[in-house]
C-alpha cells in the first residue's frame, strides 16, 4: 500500500511566517473533479512551493507577497496538478483552508 497523503505540524516544516506570491484557479470539469486554487508559496524553512486548497471560499485571493496562516493545519501530498497552463505530478502542500494575515 502506498502512502499518499501526511499530515504535517506546519511551524516544524515551514516555519512560522509563510508568504504566498501567485495563485491560479482550476475550475471543475471531466478531469479535475472539484474546484481547487493552487498557490505559490515561500517561508524560511521551504523556500519555493505549491499549496493546493480546494473549493474558492476556502483560500483567500492574495494581492502581491502576502503572509498567510492555516487555520486547520496542512498536509502533504501526491497530486495531478496544472500551473501555469503545465500538467504536473508532484509533492504538495494541502490546507483545507488558507487565509491572509491583515496587517494594519
Amino acid at each position: 500500500m502506498e502512502i499518499t497523503k501526511v499530515y504535517v505540524d506546519q511551524n516544524t516544516v515551514l516555519g512560522n511566517e509563510v508568504f504566498v506570491s501567485g495563485m491560479e484557479e482550476i475550475r471543475a470539469n471531466d478531469y479535475n473533479p472539484a474546484s481547487y486554487r493552487v498557490f505559490e508559496i515561500s517561508s524560511r524553512k521551504e523556500p519555493s512551493a505549491f499549496l493546493i486548497v480546494e473549493g474558492f471560499k476556502m483560500s483567500d485571493v492574495p494581492e502581491g507577497r502576502q503572509k498567510i496562516v492555516f487555520p486547520r493545519g496542512i498536509a502533504i501530498e501526491r497530486r495531478n496538478f496544472r500551473f501555469g497552463g503545465k500538467r504536473k505530478r508532484e509533492n504538495v502542500f494541502v490546507a483545507e483552508e488558507m487565509r491572509i494575515i491583515k496587517t494594519k
